[in-house]
């Protein structure tokens, strides 16, 4: 029978649990420390969380720069494509691409205080669950000591009713087993009031040394951001200014020279000037009549004999100098337009 009844109580227990006590004493520390594992719960949580996002940010900080090397470095880098590139461009993916790797190494290098922080709350949310199991075990020390006290009262009736030879026994072995489940109870409680009085007093200082490691962690990270604000507030910016500068620049002087190509004569019409002046008809130079010819009056008859002597050896002399002449003028060419040429090549 009394085997019958404990497994029946483990029975019980384990499918409805145990009753906590009507009237603990324990019942403002149990409740504290229901309120401080939920806390440590999401504090554990949290982090977690925290550590996810981070590294989430990091896989993003790497398309991030791995985008930036796509947009800005040359593309000859990127395939042997032989195209023309902004040299200060460049530099300044160099530089983004820098920052964003020294952050993403610095978040590498602290992971460890992330990590240890999540282990110390994960360590005081287990330590609250087990606090939480020591109060259901001292539950069931207590529902034992209060079966046990049920049963010696309901011996003690039944052997002051009907005395019974056997009545001694069962009430000294009863009477056993409810000492030993006081005795139980009591090492269970002690344990647990110790337990929940050193986590509740440690309370702060449990989670000032979860808050330590993330301090230390989020400083030397936002070190590390605050040494890459210069280069993001001021270099960078700086660098595309000058950039778009000197690219006004350049269209500038590129515009300036496409004009002055166009109001400056080209060799082919220059050329074709000189051609036009060698074709050019040259004007002929009237000869001189020989003003003696118009001025003989009419001569006598032994006077025109004499005259007309006079003037055939006059045209015999006068021819050859007239055909030694024109050989001259065809032999020399004419050097004007020539001379043309080499003024409008000067101008």
């Amino acid at each position: 029978m009394p085997f019958s009844s404990k497994v029946f109580r483990n029975l019980k227990d384990s499918i409805v649990g145990v009753k906590e006590q009507d009237e603990d004493p324990l019942k403002t520390t149990r409740l504290a420390i229901e309120a401080y594992s939920k806390d440590s719960k999401a504090l554990c949580q949290t982090l977690q969380d925290f550590a996810k996002a981070n590294d989430e940010l990091d896989g993003v900080r790497g398309e991030v720069v791995n985008t930036a090397k796509a947009f800005l470095l040359p593309m000859d880098q990127q395939g042997g494509l032989q195209v023309a590139s902004d040299p200060e461009l460049t530099k300044v993916g160099n530089v983004f691409s820098a920052q964003i790797e020294n952050m993403s190494r610095s978040k590498t290098e602290t992971r460890k205080l992330l990590d240890d922080a999540i282990s110390e709350a994960s360590a005081m949310e287990r330590r609250l669950a087990d606090i939480d199991t020591a109060f259901g075990e001292r539950d069931k020390a207590a529902e034992l000591v209060a079966h046990y006290k049920e049963k010696m009262q309901s011996l003690n009736e039944e052997h002051l009713s009907k005395p019974k030879k056997d009545m001694d026994d069962r009430v000294k072995r009863n009477l056993v087993k409810q000492q030993n489940a006081v005795e139980a109870y009591k090492r269970v409680d002690n344990q647990v009031r110790a337990d929940a009085n050193q986590v509740l007093e440690g309370r702060q200082t449990s989670f000032a040394k979860i808050l330590e490691k993330m301090c230390t962690y989020l400083a030397k990270n936002g070190k590390t951001q605050g040494e890459a604000v210069p280069a993001f507030e001021e270099q960078i910016p700086a660098m595309i200014r000058e950039s778009e500068a000197n690219l006004e620049r350049t269209r500038a002087a590129r515009e300036a020279a496409k004009a002055a190509a166009l109001a400056r004569p080209t060799k082919s019409s220059t050329s074709t000037l000189v051609q036009q002046q060698h074709t050019d008809p040259k004007p002929e130079t009237p000869k001189m009549e020989d003003q003696t010819s118009t001025a003989v009056n009419t001569p006598t008859a032994k006077e025109g004999d004499d005259g007309e002597k006079k003037v055939d050896e006059h045209q015999q002399k006068e021819a050859p100098e007239a055909a030694e002449e024109g050989a001259k003028e065809e032999a020399t060419p004419d050097q004007s337009p020539m001379r043309s040429a080499d003024s409008l090549d000067k101008e």
